[in-house]
């Protein structure tokens, strides 16, 4: 049986074509062959044959199959148990595991790669890619592999970014903003003057944009496709779309494959609303922190007051109220307290407080 598709799940088919026109969401098992020239959003493909990834298409996500070609953008996992190639136009961001690899010249390649068998090499001297180097056995211990991931989530006003910085400046670990990740994502859609409420659109966009946040002690660098945006994502008109990028599913998807990345073992602190209940569910140290609205709104105005801007201590109260209510109610990545995650009510406490229990749960030998 051959199927061409944009359907949500599909199984135990011969061979499949994903075409340009189509947004595959979901996991896919097949026997023969699958060609991606579409988009392929968040699942896994898993085949006994051969998976290619189609010059213009965007896939993001696992494949696992006895042979792999890469000649477009990738961005995930691959396991390929005989042959992965990546050809001249193709782009793979991830993690490899593969018996033989090829890279042709003019490829992009930047990851980790684990053979199981024969030698990665390059098909011709020069190549843009990155080097690969083999990784030690699952069995062998990696140092750097006992740094935690601590997740941070709570309403708005409650001291999540200030707590999640001082937590990583005390530990040397990574900040990971996540909410500026939707941020950048919302600047290049109106930049682009995308329809918002186009769902496939903003996917498409987000799978196709290249984005780096460098986190510093007092300031996050972000960079979408290479400009440095860092200052345009924080006015107003960028904060009021976010809320419509994020609450795309697909979108949504990518962003947490993207925050799980670059975490990568090395020991981060991020906060947001569901890194401890979708991004790192199994995280090793998880808090919600809370305060009461009366708090939460002073705090805001204050820091509006700070920036010029006055508003009414009852008009901020009210929009903190109705962002809550957006929040816990949101379809995919809804505001609640993930499991096992400590509760730290920062009503009455100062900054240097709240760093100092969370520390204390943490252990500072960590």
């Amino acid at each position: 049986m051959k199927s061409e598709f944009g359907l949500e799940e599909n199984e135990g088919m011969d061979e499949c074509l994903i075409p340009k026109s189509a947004v595959f969401e979901g996991n896919l098992n097949a026997e023969g062959k699958v060609i991606i020239n579409g988009r392929f959003v968040g699942g896994k493909v898993t085949v006994n044959g051969q998976v290619y990834v189609g010059t213009e298409a965007l896939v993001t996500g696992e494949i696992e199959a006895n042979e792999v070609i890469v000649g477009g953008r990738f961005e995930g996992n691959v396991i390929a148990l005989d042959r992965l190639e990546i050809e001249s136009a193709g782009k793979l961001f991830g993690e490899i595991q593969a018996k033989r690899l090829l890279i042709n010249d003019g490829a992009e390649f930047e990851g980790t790669c684990r053979m199981t068998g024969g030698e990665a090499k390059p098909a011709a001297q020069k190549t843009s890619a990155q080097p690969v180097t083999k990784q030690p056995p699952a069995s062998e211990p990696v140092a750097e592999s006992k740094r935690i991931t601590v997740t941070i989530d709570g309403p708005a006003g409650a001291g999540k970014t200030t707590i999640a910085r001082r937590l990583a400046s005390e530990l040397n670990y990574t900040y990971l903003d996540t909410g500026a990740m939707y941020r950048a994502l919302t600047w290049k859609a109106l930049k682009n003057k995308l329809d918002l409420k186009d769902e496939n659109a903003l996917v498409e966009m987000a799978a196709g944009t290249e984005l780096k946040i460098i986190s510093q002690k007092d300031y996050t660098q972000v960079l979408v496709d290479g400009r440095d945006v860092s200052e345009e994502i924080r006015k107003p008109y960028v904060s009021r779309g976010t809320s419509a990028i994020a609450d795309v599913k697909g979108v949504r998807e990518i962003m947490v494959w993207l925050q799980r990345k670059s975490a990568n073992g090395r020991g981060v602190v991020l906060e947001g609303r569901d890194t401890g209940t979708v991004v790192f569910p199994d995280a090793e140290k998880k808090f919600y922190l809370d305060a009461s609205l009366e708090e939460r709104a002073l705090r805001r105005a204050n820091e509006l007051e700070k920036k010029g801007v006055n508003l009414d201590l009852d008009q901020v109260m009210d929009d903190i109220r109705k962002r809550d209510e957006r929040d816990r109610s949101r379809p995919y990545g809804a505001l609640k307290k993930a499991e096992g995650a400590i509760i730290i009510d920062t009503t009455k406490m100062n900054i240097d407080d709240v760093t100092k229990v969370a520390l204390r749960h943490i252990g500072l030998n960590n």
